[in-house]
């Protein structure tokens, strides 16, 4: 048996530091129920980011956007890889992922999907196969053409045309027209935009002078990471490659609009990791859920207008009150559907060493979700209030590095950038013995999970041995 198994990280975050004078001197809008901006009186960005117990974040440049914070990242690994994979989701992707509304308006249950930019020298058809042969799924549909990418929105997307579009891969069958008679029976579903939009993995390897290395770009909202690497395991164990580089890179900041209260939560980074094929078990298991219904909880829209109604944009655009009721709820069940299927596939699954890594959407956030995943009943005002159960911050502090509060939100990024900084000793626990340098240094055997909820919408994760 092949498994995928990381051998090496690296990390970079932006260049300087924010607030500063120019960004607490910004007046704050927020959407109400009927979409409209509202000023948001009695409320700086400085109180915002009190809010959600965020010190300070790390922006990139100016001229600096996502492929060159990835390269930068990349760069600093040993190790070239035969792929390079990068996710993001900078402008102009779709956002919500096309592959999520499809699955909303074909009727495929809860199908997990992604949206992916591939070249020639590696088909999406070849990335849909694989996931079939490794055994992680039985039926993927997948579709390709302009008119599929040029499809933004439920009101745009024609499931006609998607479906004339669509191959449907099926395990030990050769590829056919899709049919949904049955969409339920459908497992994964992949949109490729081909060469439509720009590819920040070819500009990376084009810097890096790696002519022969293969590029793919995934587009997946904040799990966009947790994708790559998915994706990464299942070419490794059907054998197509040996050894991949994925990296997950978002100038965040740059796509939110300024004036908007979400724009306080928000900062650039780019993490990189390795996977190469290994004899020992390195990724153990996956869970992936898609929520296509909920795809304008995240979004590109127009922003705050302008004093004479001029619109801005277009601006990533979150619902952010059903977004933190979604995953306040939907995270600690996915987590333990995830533990579930590690546990019924390795007897050495101990939780009270598990190393959670979490994307650092909202530290208010992921200490209400972690509540519901511990048992412990908590409400959003006692944590606004930093009245956090005791039990709860020992289990941070033991088992789940946090770096929002220090980089804010920088989406895809977040789970590689805080697994590097904890192994490089930046992160730090104060209730065990060892430091998370050494827990997660390579061939520890330290599993680790890791988890991402975004855009599209969907929830993703794996649980991982190191």
């Amino acid at each position: 048996m092949i498994y995928a198994r990381q051998i090496e990280s690296a990390s970079h975050v932006g260049d300087f530091v924010v607030p500063n004078s120019y960004f607490l001197d910004k007046e704050l809008y927020y959407r109400d129920k009927q979409g409209t901006y509202v000023r948001k009186d009695n409320l700086t960005v400085e109180g915002m980011i009190g809010v959600h117990g965020i010190r300070e974040r790390r922006w990139s440049a100016p001229s600096e956007r996502a492929k060159h914070l990835a390269k930068r990242a990349v760069e600093k690994l040993s190790i070239k890889p035969e792929l390079l994979i990068a996710a993001h989701d900078e402008w102009p992707v779709p956002i919500p992922a096309i592959s999520g509304i499809a699955q909303h308006v074909l009727g495929c249950g809860n199908a997990a999907f992604c949206d992916l930019i591939t070249n020639r020298d590696l088909p999406g058809t070849v990335i849909a196969q694989a996931l079939i042969d490794c055994g992680k799924y039985h039926k993927v549909l997948y579709a390709t053409a302009p008119g599929v990418s040029a499809m933004r929105t439920e009101e745009q997307f024609d499931a006609i045309k998607f479906l004339e579009a669509t191959t449907l891969f099926e395990e030990g069958h050769k590829s056919k027209r899709a049919s949904l008679e049955n969409p339920e029976t459908i497992d994964f579903i992949i949109v490729d935009h081909g060469e439509m939009f720009e590819s920040k993995s070819a500009f990376v390897k084009a810097e890096l002078g790696w002519t022969e290395v293969h590029s793919l770009d995934v587009v997946d909202g904040c799990p966009g990471y947790i994708m790559a690497v998915q994706i990464a395991d299942a070419l490794i164990k059907t054998g197509y490659c040996r050894t991949i580089t994925c990296v997950g890179a978002e100038a965040l900041e740059k796509m939110s609009d300024p004036r908007h209260l979400d724009h306080t939560l928000y900062g650039s980074a780019a993490g990189a990791t390795t996977y190469q094929a290994s004899k020992e078990p390195g990724i153990i298991c996956s869970h992936f859920k898609g929520f296509g219904h909920l795809w304008h909880y995240l979004r590109w829209d127009t922003g705050v207008p302008l004093a004479d109604n001029t619109p801005t944009g277009p601006y990533v655009v979150m619902e952010g009150h059903q977004l933190y009721r979604f995953v306040m709820r939907a995270l600690p069940i996915a987590l333990n559907e995830l533990i579930r299927k590690g546990a019924a596939l390795v007897s050495d699954l101990d939780m009270s060493s598990v190393v959670f890594l979490l994307h650092q959407m909202n530290g208010k956030l992921i200490e209400h979700a972690l509540c519901g995943f511990l048992g412990i009943k908590a409400s959003q005002q006692d944590l606004l209030n930093d009245e956090i159960p005791e039990r709860v911050v020992e289990f941070i502090d033991r088992q789940v590095p946090m770096s929002v509060h220090v980089y804010g939100n920088s989406s895809t990024a977040t789970i590689p950038v805080t697994e590097d900084h904890a192994r490089r000793g930046l992160i730090r626990r104060r209730f065990s013995d060892k430091p998370f340098s050494e827990v997660l240094a390579f061939g520890s055997g330290t599993k680790t999970l890791k988890m991402s909820a975004g855009a599209g919408f969907s929830l993703a994760g794996y649980i991982e041995r190191l």
